[in-house]
């Protein structure tokens, strides 16, 4: 039977409902009176300072991955924040990690939003995404574009180099 179609657990409480309400009413008002905001095991964790490197995961919007072929690296692309939300708006970041190496490069790419990511061919990523661009009657339209990544891989090592070029819509 597939685990969404499992049936419920029975309750095997011998105790009598009234009981059980009590008990249940007892324990929620102890629980209100706890004076920390946090479970016991729980800890405040304060929040990074603008100038922290982190500080732009709080402009992610999204993430989309790609896993290349067994020699290849794994992929992310970040979509970040900051630009003009009526015209394109996401900066996109890349992360490629191969034999435990990562390396993040800003794409300086603009785009409304990502539609697709995938390896190949070679040692490239493709980057499917929507743009705005402006019409010749200075209206914002939306177009698909596509974006091609290559990196370098030396003895099977990832190089800390991307060239980033147009690519032919597949």
């Amino acid at each position: 039977m597939p685990p969404a179609m499992l049936p419920a657990a029975e309750s095997r409480n011998s105790k009598p409902a009234p009981l059980r309400a009590l008990a249940a009413a007892l324990l929620l008002a102890a629980f209100l009176r706890v004076p920390s905001a946090f479970p016991a095991a729980a800890r405040s964790v304060e929040a990074l300072p603008e100038s922290d490197g982190y500080a732009l995961l709080a402009s992610v919007q999204a993430m989309h991955r790609a896993q290349c072929p067994s020699d290849g690296p794994s992929v992310i692309v970040f979509e970040t924040g900051g630009g003009d939300p009526a015209m394109n708006g996401a900066f996109l970041y890349l992360r490629l990690d191969l034999a435990e190496r990562s390396f993040v490069w800003k794409t300086g790419l603009n785009v409304r939003r990502v539609l697709g990511l995938s390896c190949g061919p070679g040692d490239s990523v493709l980057i499917l995404a929507e743009e705005d661009a402006m019409d010749a009657r200075q209206n914002i339209v939306t177009r698909q574009t596509a974006w091609r990544v290559r990196f370098a891989l030396e003895r099977g090592n990832l190089r800390p180099v991307v060239a980033v070029e147009p690519a032919p819509k597949p």
